[in-house]
Protein backbone atom coordinates (compact mmCIF):
# COMPACT_ATOMS: atom_id res chain seq x y z
CA UNK A 1 0.00 0.00 0.00
CA UNK A 2 1.49 3.29 -1.10
CA UNK A 3 0.41 6.53 0.53
CA UNK A 4 -0.87 9.22 -1.79
CA UNK A 5 1.50 12.15 -2.23
CA UNK A 6 1.43 14.31 0.88
CA UNK A 7 1.64 18.08 0.73
CA UNK A 8 5.21 19.31 1.28
CA UNK A 9 5.90 19.66 4.99
CA UNK A 10 3.02 17.44 6.07
CA UNK A 11 3.39 14.40 8.29
CA UNK A 12 2.31 11.11 6.71
CA UNK A 13 0.44 8.89 9.17
CA UNK A 14 -0.63 5.29 8.68
CA UNK A 15 -3.74 4.40 10.67
CA UNK A 16 -3.80 0.60 10.52
CA UNK A 17 -6.49 -1.51 12.14
CA UNK A 18 -7.81 -5.02 12.67
CA UNK A 19 -11.57 -5.27 13.00
CA UNK A 20 -13.93 -8.22 13.12
CA UNK A 21 -17.32 -6.48 12.93
CA UNK A 22 -16.42 -2.93 11.87
CA UNK A 23 -16.29 -1.12 15.21
CA UNK A 24 -12.52 -0.79 15.27
CA UNK A 25 -12.56 0.38 11.66
CA UNK A 26 -14.94 3.19 12.66
CA UNK A 27 -12.65 4.17 15.53
CA UNK A 28 -9.64 4.14 13.19
CA UNK A 29 -11.50 6.28 10.63
CA UNK A 30 -12.34 8.80 13.36
CA UNK A 31 -8.69 8.93 14.44
CA UNK A 32 -7.53 9.38 10.83
CA UNK A 33 -10.01 12.21 10.33
CA UNK A 34 -8.98 13.92 13.57
CA UNK A 35 -5.30 13.67 12.65
CA UNK A 36 -5.95 15.36 9.30
CA UNK A 37 -7.34 18.37 11.18
CA UNK A 38 -4.22 18.69 13.37
CA UNK A 39 -1.40 20.95 12.20
CA UNK A 40 1.69 20.78 14.41
CA UNK A 41 3.65 24.02 14.61
CA UNK A 42 5.71 24.61 11.49
CA UNK A 43 3.97 21.93 9.42
CA UNK A 44 1.26 21.74 6.82
CA UNK A 45 -0.81 19.28 8.82
CA UNK A 46 -1.06 15.54 8.54
CA UNK A 47 -2.04 13.31 5.66
CA UNK A 48 -3.42 9.95 6.70
CA UNK A 49 -3.95 6.56 5.11
CA UNK A 50 -6.54 4.27 6.69
CA UNK A 51 -5.71 0.61 6.03
CA UNK A 52 -6.71 -2.78 7.41
CA UNK A 53 -3.70 -4.83 8.48
CA UNK A 54 -4.91 -7.63 6.17
CA UNK A 55 -3.66 -5.49 3.25
CA UNK A 56 -0.17 -5.49 4.83
CA UNK A 57 0.43 -1.71 4.66
CA UNK A 58 4.14 -0.84 4.71
CA UNK A 59 4.81 1.37 7.76
CA UNK A 60 8.24 2.41 6.46
CA UNK A 61 6.53 4.70 3.95
CA UNK A 62 5.06 6.82 6.75
CA UNK A 63 6.34 9.24 9.36
CA UNK A 64 4.06 7.85 12.09
CA UNK A 65 1.87 4.80 12.67
CA UNK A 66 -1.28 4.34 14.73
CA UNK A 67 -2.42 0.75 15.17
CA UNK A 68 -5.73 -0.41 16.61
CA UNK A 69 -7.21 -3.84 17.12
CA UNK A 70 -10.45 -5.25 18.36
CA UNK A 71 -10.01 -7.23 21.56
CA UNK A 72 -11.74 -10.52 22.23
CA UNK A 73 -11.11 -12.53 25.37
CA UNK A 74 -8.49 -9.97 26.40
CA UNK A 75 -6.43 -10.56 23.23
CA UNK A 76 -5.77 -8.63 20.04
CA UNK A 77 -6.99 -10.15 16.78
CA UNK A 78 -4.46 -12.54 15.25
CA UNK A 79 -4.04 -10.44 12.11
CA UNK A 80 -2.98 -7.40 14.21
CA UNK A 81 -0.47 -9.52 16.10
CA UNK A 82 0.92 -11.01 12.86
CA UNK A 83 1.25 -7.56 11.22
CA UNK A 84 3.00 -6.16 14.30
CA UNK A 85 5.38 -9.12 14.47
CA UNK A 86 6.13 -8.89 10.74
CA UNK A 87 6.96 -5.18 10.95
CA UNK A 88 8.59 -5.26 14.39
CA UNK A 89 12.02 -4.14 13.14
CA UNK A 90 10.55 -1.29 11.11
CA UNK A 91 8.43 -0.17 14.07
CA UNK A 92 11.31 -0.44 16.56
CA UNK A 93 12.32 2.96 17.86
CA UNK A 94 8.97 4.56 17.14
CA UNK A 95 6.86 5.90 19.95
CA UNK A 96 4.13 3.44 20.93
CA UNK A 97 0.80 4.42 19.48
CA UNK A 98 -1.15 1.20 19.85
CA UNK A 99 -4.54 1.09 21.46
CA UNK A 100 -6.83 -1.90 21.62
CA UNK A 101 -10.51 -1.18 21.05
CA UNK A 102 -12.29 -2.93 23.86
CA UNK A 103 -12.27 -3.44 27.60
CA UNK A 104 -10.30 -4.30 29.59
CA UNK A 105 -7.09 -3.01 28.11
CA UNK A 106 -4.74 -5.98 27.96
CA UNK A 107 -1.12 -5.71 29.05
CA UNK A 108 1.37 -5.62 26.19
CA UNK A 109 2.54 -9.09 27.16
CA UNK A 110 -0.86 -10.44 26.10
CA UNK A 111 -0.15 -9.51 22.48
CA UNK A 112 2.00 -12.62 22.19
CA UNK A 113 0.37 -15.88 21.27
CA UNK A 114 0.23 -18.37 24.13
CA UNK A 115 2.57 -21.35 23.86
CA UNK A 116 0.91 -24.42 22.42
CA UNK A 117 0.66 -27.43 24.66
CA UNK A 118 1.88 -30.72 23.31
CA UNK A 119 -0.34 -33.05 25.08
Amino acid sequence: MTPSPAPAGSTRVLVAFASRHGGTRQIAATIASALRSVAPAGSRGMSTVLAPVELWPDPTRFDAVVLGSAVYGGRWLDQAVRWTEAWALALRGTAPGCSPAGWPRPPLSSLRRPPTSSG
